[in-house]
């Protein structure tokens, strides 16, 4: 990780469930030629992350992240300030719209950067955003998400994650909640 590092003139990390940035900022502090963009549809957590990314190189996304572009509905299971889900918001009249982004939309908002870490901690939402990976999101050679089939049991919501991640030349890799992708052609194993 560290080698593909030092050959990137402008690495990109895309942090997306940000909540108050914590992670985002421990990324742009460790890599500190990285772009990192920060996603996060909470309101109030996307309030403290903006605040938090003043003065950093982090760049403060007030959205979620979803296999295409549109709007969804933001709700609160009532699990705490960490746990805000997004769901389409056909679903549900009630709750919060927000943007969604997609991983190309998002990438595109560093012009010149090179993929370098995702990180995913979207509360279930990622079966929707894998279902139809792209070439972009293929081109990260680290993954770094968290899966929520514990969270939302008989949903299956690891399932498209775990279909792309076979599909491609990746090794897998769990350290706590944590599931790490890791390419082996992308960091030159």
């Amino acid at each position: 990780l560290e080698r593909f590092y030092q050959t990137c003139e402008r690495p990109l990390i895309v942090d997306c469930g940000a909540n108050i940035g914590a992670s985002a900022l421990w990324f742009a502090t460790r890599y500190a030629r990285a772009a990192v963009v920060a996603v996060e549809p909470e309101p109030a957590n996307f309030a403290l992350l903006a605040r938090n990314a003043q003065k950093t190189e982090v760049v403060p996304v007030n959205g979620a992240v979803a296999g295409a572009p549109g709007m969804l509905s933001l709700i609160d299971p009532g699990l705490g300030s960490a746990s805000f889900r997004t769901i389409a918001s056909r679903e549900t009249p009630e709750g919060v719209s927000v943007r969604a982004y997609t991983i190309d939309e998002l990438v595109a908002l560093v012009p010149g950067s090179t993929p370098f870490v995702l990180k995913i901690d979207i509360e279930g939402a990622e079966d929707d955003l894998f279902r139809v990976p792209s070439a972009v999101m293929n081109a990260f050679p680290v993954v770094i998400i968290e899966l929520h089939d514990w969270m939302l049991p008989g949903s299956a919501s690891s399932r498209s994650f775990l279909r792309w991640h076979s599909n491609l030349n990746r090794d897998l890799v769990q350290s706590g909640e944590n599931t790490f992708s890791i390419s082996n052609d992308g960091l030159g194993a």
